[in-house]
């Protein structure tokens, strides 16, 4: 039944977390019991043609998913999982087009902001943004033609790929800590890293060692943010996507330990009395080690998931 099953994951992306399983058992209980019934009539095994009418006569995902949601006010529940959908990933879509924007300014302008200016310029976007998605969905839900894009629905629309719902929060965190890495490795974000006192300076600044592997981390970093943006946008892993997060933390990995393995990865000045520029060293060394460990622990997960992709799938299980 991997028509249904895809079926569920798209129901799943419009739940919330602490309804889905409830709701999808007894979702698959509705639709297999159909299924089957279907078949029973005609005397045979139920067939994908079966799948077929009874997930059309069930309708589209997001309106399923509607039934299950309380009154939102000026948002109805049939339009509230499509309008939450929508927020998140309008969200996802400020943080890409800040960084891309940021990135190319960068690169013809040399354009530069600081850390604190770049989050409240997202922040007063994301608010913009969410207002303007707020208008449109009241006004949908108080038009006499809201709701049409369902009636063309048809189940050969799903991704028959579908392997889960994403964590939306956990990929806009990645997708903003990508974000943010990218810029300042390309020197958009400005961090003041030296200071004067007592007629003296004191800096810290990365070794060259990183030189070698400034095209390989804006490759790695480059590839995960559109990686998550994509998969925000469309809200479920693949076995494609799967396979991207997989390739990307192995290269990730590789990274970390060759940089582990350099030795100096901070230079500060002989002007050190409280030694800061050691503990530095040690900070960046540990945040190295944390990195590969996560990503080592994100590869097991992706690992786990792509295998279980090959076998036949009886149950939904929540991320």
């Amino acid at each position: 039944m991997r028509l249904v099953e895809s079926y569920l994951n798209e129901v799943a992306r419009f739940l919330p977390e602490n309804q889905r399983t409830l709701v999808l058992d007894e979702l698959r209980d509705d639709i297999l019991g159909e299924i089957e019934g279907r078949a029973e009539t005609f005397d045979r095994s139920p067939s994908n043609e079966d799948e077929e009418v009874v997930l059309t006569r069930f309708g589209h995902p997001l309106k399923i998913a509607g039934r299950y949601q309380p009154q939102k006010y000026v948002i109805g529940p049939e339009l509230y999982p499509a309008f939450i959908h929508t927020l998140k990933a309008m969200f996802g879509l400020v943080i890409f087009i800040q960084v891309i924007a940021a990135l190319i300014s960068a690169q013809t302008n040399g354009w530069q902001i600081g850390p604190l200016e770049l989050l409240f310029s997202m922040l007063d976007k994301m608010l913009w943004v969410g207002a303007i998605v707020v208008l449109v969905f009241v006004a949908i839900e108080y038009s006499e033609e809201r709701l049409n894009w369902y009636k063309g629905w048809k189940p050969r629309h799903l991704a028959t790929s579908s392997l889960g719902v994403i964590n939306r929060g956990d990929v806009i965190t990645n997708l903003f800590s990508e974000g943010f890495f990218l810029l300042w490795w390309n020197d958009v974000i400005r961090l003041p890293l030296s200071y004067e006192g007592a007629g003296d300076e004191f800096f810290i600044k990365l070794s060259p060692v990183w030189d070698g592997y400034s095209m390989a981390l804006n490759l790695v970093f480059g590839t995960a943010f559109l990686l998550h943006f994509y998969v925000l946008i469309r809200g479920i892993w693949s076995r494609g996507t799967l396979l991207a997060e997989m390739a990307s933390n192995i290269a990730l990995i590789g990274i970390a330990i060759g940089l582990l393995s350099q030795g100096i990865l901070i230079e500060f000045s002989a002007i050190d009395e409280a030694g800061l520029g050691e503990n530095t060293q040690t900070v960046v060394k540990t945040s190295i080690g944390v990195v590969a460990a996560v990503c080592i622990w994100v590869l097991w997960l992706a690992w786990s998931n792509f295998r279980g992709s090959n076998l036949p799938r009886q149950q939904y299980v929540p991320e």
